[in-house]
């Protein structure tokens, strides 16, 4: 067994006591390493402090077989008898004693870095060639020190942990044979050879951090046994890691796997770069009210000094695309502000270290790496915390003057960059709007899993790899194939207003949108709404590249969609205006017409107004969402409106073998004819042969006025009522409907407009938004019932409201309720409609039926 040769092979020499318990291990490991990752990242800065100038790393791909193991190799200063003797004798280093070997100044400094491998393996072997050319081993198994009687111990009895002697067989033997062994022993009988220097582009400048003289000296760390931790690493997380996160400079090199790693150098296109020390030039900065003095140097490299603190090196620059992460594989450097400390980069998951209030769309394409090992002595022990200190502010003081000027340098640009009012004039719209954010956004997301926005649509690309290189090749740079068409579709009520079709590269605007209805009856609202639907979706486009999170722009596309609504819906009549008027114009031809797709369009239909010759007056379709394996449920009607200055609609006017014709036209369900009244015989008898519901105005009315009772009326329930063929019929059906309704539990709007007023009142300041469960528990207050009202109950209630009032209170499904004015302004307008209403559709006081 490999693990236990790792222990045994060669010979003993001498020992070295470890008095570490359970408690001071976990303490140093699990709790001060947030990963695996970063626990592995010790062992490197191990090397670099160790003046390694070559560093192998051998990770296998699969982890989990117990023979597998990690091992990092350097040929920096090793380790003898008195050095494994230093290394565990914990929370101590001699790494910074004047008298330590080393050139570099060590990263270490707290001796503890080692233990992070407890929290990766059981076992932790250190091979060494010392300067007097031998080579001994040390093993350290965290199982004997973890036993059960010392586990609440912090120190624990000497344990003796044997040193030994090794030959380069020896150490063979202790290698797993599936982990590159012999490319391991050839490494070592060749102390260590040079590895291939790559390209380095050292963005943090300073002084050259060079390596002390060579003495045919390496270190082998050998992780076996691996807990799961260790076996959760991953070499490409780990090559990422030694990019980013440890970009420790040119006179080390470092091979994972036979890769040497270098930081990648961000390939998109410079707008602007200032090296620090050269291309700044003020003289001071104010930390809480007092001025620091700050001089800047080009010699003996560019770096800036100040006053009390240090220096400051690094290269800021402005790119001309975002380098945020971003979803394409392109993009692996981010953005943000890397500060760098001894060559290890600080605070690796706070890219904005600490600053806030930063513009989002030039910070998506600002990178500023610093070099700041001023703040060493205030590195927390795990490095990834800096102690507040006028260090610290001092540092974020001159990060966001940074900031400020690349911010001002990307305004120009973005000015720079739109048409003068001449261009504009003279190009055609599709090659002068600013669709660069458009090509990278489509971009990203073909090269990527993750969710696309709702507003993008890729359903119909095909193979996304095969249409991303098309993408690439023959969009990309032609601004006017990136929006070929803008056009008008049915997509649902429920839908956006806009998406972008990406195989197509149309803008597709929702025709069925109330917003859409509202504003498209002639070619100038058309042309007005096509243009707002682009700007809306340019502007979306334009947030998620410029790094808004992709949650708040759901959450502003979300609110947007409600104004919009909300803005169609104030355009249009309320309930008691249009119950009113349908007694009022039945005598008037086009008016009639009007007010009934206005009452069809209230009830929740998607009504499309013709009204020409040989046609119906228009379509009302029921888009109905389907519930689980529910077959679809959406119909349609056409509807007709005969209005009669005296007498009753007959046979002879209504024309039923006409609506009957329509109806197989426009492939409807159904078909409706809406009159004052009807005469009966004859017209009865052709409504029943021809499938025709003929309706009262009245009737109809009575409908639109059950929500202001009930609320909104789920359209699936209605649809028996367009299988009655008698006036008499449809008007019962009603009736009974009414009836069934009126059997629940009742919830008046006194009882609601009380409960909204106890809400704000318990804040001076009205809520900008109350949800639905709030009101629901001060209605069970006000009624004594701990059962009812429930959430679903209020936000029913609530958007019967909103269909009286619209002006003045909104919500929606998931029971947020806006409040646009107080709950007595609310109440005042709610009785401004309701004594509107016509005195034979109010049976008994107004409430909302709302059952358990």
């Amino acid at each position: 067994m490999i693990d236990k040769k790792i222990k045994t092979a060669g010979s003993e020499v001498d020992s070295v006591n470890v008095q570490i318990g359970p408690q001071f291990l976990n303490l140093f490991s699990q709790q001060l390493y947030s990963s695996p990752n970063k626990a592995f990242e010790e062992l490197i800065s191990n090397s670099w402090d160790a003046d390694a100038e070559n560093v192998y790393v051998g990770i296998p791909e699969k982890l989990n077989s117990p023979d597998s193991q990690i091992w990092i190799l350097d040929d920096g200063i090793s380790m003898d008898i008195g050095g494994f003797k230093d290394l565990w004798s914990v929370a101590k280093s001699k790494k910074r004693n004047p008298d330590y070997q080393a050139k570099r100044k060590p990263i270490g400094k707290f001796g503890v870095g080692k233990l992070a491998t407890y929290l990766l393996a059981n076992e932790l072997t250190y091979v060494c060639k010392a300067p007097d050319g031998k080579i001994r081993a040390i093993t350290m198994d965290y199982r004997d020190i973890d036993r059960e009687e010392n586990r609440e111990k912090l120190h624990i009895e000497a344990l003796p942990l044997a040193v030994r002697e090794v030959t380069l067989a020896d150490v063979k033997e202790m290698l797993s044979p599936d982990e590159g062994r012999d490319a391991v022993i050839e490494l070592l009988s060749k102390d260590v050879p040079a590895i291939v220097k790559a390209d380095y582009f050292d963005e943090f400048g300073g002084a050259k951090n060079e390596p002390s003289k060579r003495e045919k000296t390496w270190t082998l760390a050998i992780l076996s046994d691996l807990k799961a931790a260790g076996q959760d690493i991953k070499s490409g997380w780990i090559k990422r890691l030694l990019r980013t996160s440890l970009p420790l400079g040119d006179s080390i090199r470092i091979s994972v796997n036979d890769e040497v790693i270098v930081p990648k150098k961000v390939d998109t296109r410079v707008l602007e770069e200032w090296i620090i020390g050269k291309d700044y030039d003020f003289e001071s900065i104010q930390v809480n009210g007092e001025p620091v003095a700050v001089t800047h140097h080009k010699t003996p490299y560019p770096h800036i000094k100040i006053e009390g603190i240090g220096e400051l090196t690094g290269t800021v620059r402005l790119f001309g695309d975002k380098i945020s992460g971003g979803k394409s594989d392109d993009l692996e450097s981010s953005n943000g502000f890397i500060v760098n400390v001894l060559g290890r980069n600080i605070l690796p998951e706070d890219p904005y270290f600490g600053l806030t209030n930063l513009n989002h769309s030039t910070w998506a394409s600002f990178r500023a790496a610093v070099k700041a090992n001023y703040l060493d002595g205030k590195i927390s022990v795990d490095r990834e915390g800096v102690a507040t200190s006028r260090e610290l502010a001092v540092t974020r003081e001159i990060l966001m003057r940074f900031f400020n000027t690349a911010r001002n340098a990307a305004k120009k640009s973005v000015e720079d960059s739109w048409p003068s009012q001449g261009d504009a004039i003279a190009g055609k719209m599709g090659e002068r709007m600013p669709f660069q954010p458009l090509e990278r956004l489509v971009d990203d997301y073909l090269a990527s899993s993750d969710q696309i926005p709702d507003f993008i649509d890729t359903g119909n690309i095909g193979d996304a790899a095969t249409f991303r290189k098309m993408w690439r090749e023959q969009i990309i740079g032609s601004p006017e194939k990136l929006v070929r068409n803008t056009v008008m579709s049915e997509m649902g009520p429920s839908e956006k207003l806009v998406r972008y079709d990406v195989a197509r590269q149309e803008i597709v605007i929702n025709k069925s949108h109330p917003f859409s209805i509202e504003y498209s009856d002639s070619p100038e609202q058309l042309r007005m709404l096509q243009d707002s639907a682009l700007v809306e979706f340019l502007t979306d486009t334009y947030m998620l590249d410029s790094g808004l999170p992709e949650d708040r722009l759901a959450e502003i596309s979300d609110y947007r969609d409600r104004m919009l609504r909300l803005v169609a819906t104030l355009r249009r009549r309320t309930a008691p205006q249009i119950v009113k008027l349908l007694s009022e114009v039945t005598d008037h031809v086009k008016g009639f017409e009007v007010i009934v797709g206005d009452a069809l369009d209230y009830l929740g239909f998607v009504v499309e107004r013709l009204g020409q010759t040989g046609k119906p007056e228009g379509v009302a379709s029921a888009i109905v969402s389907r519930e689980n394996d529910q077959e679809k449920q959406d119909y349609k009607l056409t509807y007709d409106a005969k209005s009669s200055v005296h007498g009753k609609a007959s046979a002879g006017n209504v024309g039923v073998s006409g609506l009957a014709r329509h109806k197989k036209d426009y492939d409807a369900d159904f078909a409706l004819v809406v009159a004052p009244s009807f005469a009966t015989g004859a017209l009865e008898k052709e409504c029943l042969t021809s499938k025709v519901t003929p309706m009262t105005a009245e009737t109809l009315g009575r409908l639109v006025s059950l929500t202001l009772r009930q609320g909104p009326l789920d359209l699936r329930k209605i649809k028996p009522l367009f299988e009655l063929y008698s006036p008499q019929e449809t008007s019962d059906w009603v009736s009974t409907f009414e009836q069934t309704l009126s059997q629940g539990t009742l919830l008046t709007i006194g009882v609601i407009l009380e409960a909204l007023d106890r809400v704000v009142s318990t804040n001076p300041k009205l809520p900008d938004i109350i949800h639905a469960s709030q009101i629901a528990e001060r209605c069970r207050e006000i009624l004594k019932n701990d059962e009812f009202p429930h959430k679903r109950n209020i936000v029913a209630a609530m958007q019967g409201l909103q269909l009286i009032v619209p002006s003045v209170i909104s919500a929606n499904t998931n029971g947020d309720v806006y409040l646009l004015t107080t709950p007595k302004k609310i109440a005042e307008a709610l009785q401004i409609q309701l004594d509107a209403i016509p005195a034979k559709y109010q049976k008994g006081p107004l409430t909302l039926a709302l059952g358990k």
